[in-house]
């Protein structure tokens, strides 16, 4: 588990010798949010220290294990949030009982009255009374919403959101088809959040559309990963297809192992780059869920390694 500190202006996370800066409250032109850095004489109005800190008090007298993830969420938004004064539209993919729900309001509500915060979950129940009553205590609130939709095809505006956050403590069955909708819901210059709990299926999806991203690490099982929605690695309306480029490669290994049968050598350094290149393949067959693909790629994997160290190669 890592620490989140404020010094000297900046808001950092420490974790194994390794610091991250979150918020550098001393770069003035980065601001252009109608939150002051600094407070001046006469001032009333929070300046975003005030704010973060207590957000962060706020956090604390919570569930003890979510006191980071929703602090760092925090800092990580407000860094985005600096950068315009005009109101966001933000979207909460899967509030569950409003944890994040209740910090992002109160964020959105402080920087501009105007901006927007929807919060989807997959079904009206009793978790929607607990939302209600965190949200019952923020003060101000933006323009808000609870919306009730199917994960993977929410009925909402596309590409109407500056800012989707999705929230990974829920136990998403087919993660790819959740980020296909997310990114779908996020205007093109939008930026993705995606807190994941236990989820690395989740985890290695998101790294499969973003190879470009933000990764911050509390702990092994949790992380907060960030992408611009132009970063995706592919155009336009085009889902990658993971699968067809995996049995290319599939193709190829079995073409390579037919020449080993006849006793044409291969090199180490190509059978080590098919073996990464598998091991890769394996990921995102994992990722789409396609366990029979999946199992394939071990075998030919297991395969090439095992000739690797036959023929004294390693």
């Amino acid at each position: 588990m890592g620490s989140f500190i404020l010094a000297d202006n900046r808001f950092v996370y420490e974790q194994q010798g390794r610091t991250q800066l979150l918020l550098d409250m001393n770069d003035f032109l980065s601001n252009k949010s109608r939150i002051s850095f600094h407070r001046y004489p006469g001032q009333e109005h929070p300046i975003l220290s005030d704010l973060l800190l207590r957000l962060l008090e706020k956090a604390k007298s919570g569930e003890e294990e979510m006191t980071l993830p929703v602090i760092m969420t925090d800092t990580l938004l407000a860094a985005r949030l600096i950068r315009s004064s005009q109101p966001f539209r933000v979207l909460e993919y899967g509030c569950q009982d409003g944890q994040f729900s209740s910090h992002i309001a109160e964020l959105l509500g402080t920087f501009h009255g105007e901006s927007t915060l929807v919060c989807a979950y997959n079904t009206l129940d009793f978790t929607s009374m607990d939302w209600m009553e965190r949200m019952a205590d923020v003060t101000p609130l933006p323009k808000l919403s609870y919306f009730a939709g199917d994960y993977g095809s929410l009925q909402l505006p596309r590409h109407d959101f500056d800012i989707v956050f999705l929230n990974g403590a829920i136990p998403y069955t087919h993660p790819r088809e959740i980020l296909l909708d997310a990114l779908g819901l996020l205007k093109e210059d939008g930026t993705l959040f995606c807190y994941t709990d236990n989820a690395p299926l989740l985890e290695s999806t998101f790294k499969l559309f973003f190879e470009k991203r933000e990764e911050y690490e509390l702990s092994p099982l949790r992380k907060i990963l960030l992408a611009k929605a132009e970063d995706r690695i592919w155009e336009t309306g085009q889902a990658p297809d993971f699968a067809a480029q995996a049995r290319q490669h599939l193709d190829w290994v079995k073409d390579i192992l037919k020449d080993i049968l006849t006793e044409k050598q291969q090199d180490r350094d190509e059978i080590d780059r098919l073996v990464n290149l598998l091991a890769e393949d394996c990921r995102h067959a994992a990722a789409a869920g396609n366990v029979a693909l999946k199992q394939e790629l071990l075998e030919q994997k297991e395969r090439l390694v095992s000739y690797r160290v036959q023929s004294g190669l390693v």
